[in-house]
This record gives structure tokens, C-alpha cells and sequence, in this order.
């Protein structure tokens, strides 16, 4: 008796355009590196840190690589860094300016870490973002207005960020005006709104505050310098 077994076995249209965009994994990279190459992210300088021939070569599946601190999705056969979760890793430098080399992502979690400096402008090139949390750092500045072109957020969390100052484009926030962005404001107050950062201000407003604290220090140093000479001048005058 001939028994007839059929085997239907699915395999990805295209499986060798699984791997990583060459574009997204040098942005890794470099993410990477300027964070300080940090160990926990050493899989962001292999050859593939989404490991998408083993784990995603199906379009549209998706999936968590728990080592990369990513996730990453099929789709129309190439693979595309969707998530990236960074929270509570102790992380130094600024806001990868790469990141924005990311253009499926739609999360960007940065919050409870060590970053300062400026936000990148870059980062409005990542069109697909919906939700940012950089919440407890040390960011300073004003938010690029050019962060108002990310039509679909929906959530940026930013709080705890004491030096995160401006208000020229949100129209002071708390009146916004047609100058400022409205789903901009929308998505800070879904995250949680900004009581612990200078947002709404003017960064001008308190900024030169430190350079007349400079100012009087040099100017008392400078009394007590002539007040020096002149207690010499005296001393040998006797």
C-alpha cells in the first residue's frame, strides 16, 4: 500500500532580506558607541541585533530581543527596529542623534537614566514614533520645534528634567497659541505633564540668572583684591 504524506512547509517570499536594514543596524552602532559602549548593548554592534533569520522571517511577525533591549518587525520582507527600551540602564551622553535613522519606530524609551545636553533634531526624521519617555535625566534646552512635525504621538513623557526649558513654540504651553503644537501639548499631558521642568518658560528668562551669579563673584573677588592693595598701600605708607 502507497500512502501519499504531503508536507506543507511556509517559508518567508523573500528570506534573505530578513536581516537588518544596513541603514538601522549602523545606527544601533552608533548609538552605542555614543553611549559609552556600554555592555549591555554589545549585541548593537553585530551583524544583525534583531537575530532576524532565527527569530522573524514571516512578514508582518514581530518580536522581542530581551538582549538587544529592541523589538523588531517583518515587513514587505525587510526588517525594521520597531522599539527601543533603554530605562533604568545607567546610561550617559546625550539622545543618540541616530536614532533617528529608525523610521519604523514607534517607542522610544530613554527615562530613569543619566542623559544631558540637547535634543536632536534628527529625531523627527523617526516619523513613525507614537510615543518618547525621556523622563528623569538631565536634559537641558528647548524641545526642537521641529519635534512638531511627529503627527502621531500620542505620548512624550518628559518630566523630572529640571533644566528642559522653552516656550517660544508651545506657546507658553499652559496658553497655547497658533504658533504651538497641539498635539505636542496633548502628548505631554497624556504622559504626565512637565511640573518638574522649566517647559513654558522662556529659557532666556532664567539662563542669564547664572551669568550675573559669574558676575558677582568676579566683581566681590575684584573688591577684596583692591581692598587688598589698598590695606598694603597704607601699611607701607606708615
Amino acid at each position: 500500500v502507497m500512502v501519499r504524506v504531503r508536507v506543507r512547509v511556509r517559508w518567508s517570499s523573500r528570506p534573505w532580506l530578513t536581516v537588518l536594514q544596513l541603514g538601522e543596524s549602523s545606527a544601533l552602532e552608533s548609538c552605542r558607541s555614543k553611549l559609552g559602549n556600554p555592555d549591555s548593548l554589545i549585541t548593537w554592534s553585530a551583524a544583525d541585533p534583531c537575530d532576524a533569520t532565527t527569530l522573524g522571517n514571516l512578514d508582518g511577525n514581530s518580536w522581542d530581543v530581551p538582549a538587544s533591549k529592541i523589538t523588531c518587525q517583518v515587513t514587505s520582507g525587510s526588517t525594521r527596529v520597531t522599539k527601543v527600551s533603554l530605562s533604568s540602564m545607567s546610561l550617559g551622553g546625550q539622545v543618540c542623534s541616530d536614532f533617528g535613522n529608525l523610521p519604523a519606530m514607534t517607542e522610544l524609551d530613554l527615562s530613569t537614566n543619566f542623559l544631558s545636553g540637547f535634543l536632536p533634531n534628527s529625531l523627527v526624521d523617526a516619523s513613525s514614533l507614537e510615543k518618547i519617555d525621556i523622563q528623569s535625566n538631565l536634559v537641558s534646552g528647548s524641545i526642537p520645534k521641529d519635534w512638531t512635525q511627529l503627527s502621531l504621538l500620542t505620548q512624550f513623557g518628559l518630566d523630572q528634567n529640571t533644566q528642559l526649558c522653552g516656550s517660544e513654540w508651545l506657546g507658553a504651553i499652559a496658553q497655547p497659541s497658533s504658533t504651538g503644537s497641539r498635539v505636542m501639548y496633548d502628548a505631554i499631558t497624556a504622559a504626565g505633564g512637565y511640573a518638574n521642568t522649566y517647559l513654558g518658560k522662556d529659557c532666556n528668562d532664567f539662563l542669564p540668572n547664572s551669568s550675573i551669579g559669574v558676575v558677582q563673584v568676579f566683581w566681590t573677588l575684584g573688591l577684596v583684591f583692591l581692598s587688598y592693595l589698598f590695606c598694603a598701600w597704607v601699611f607701607q605708607a606708615r
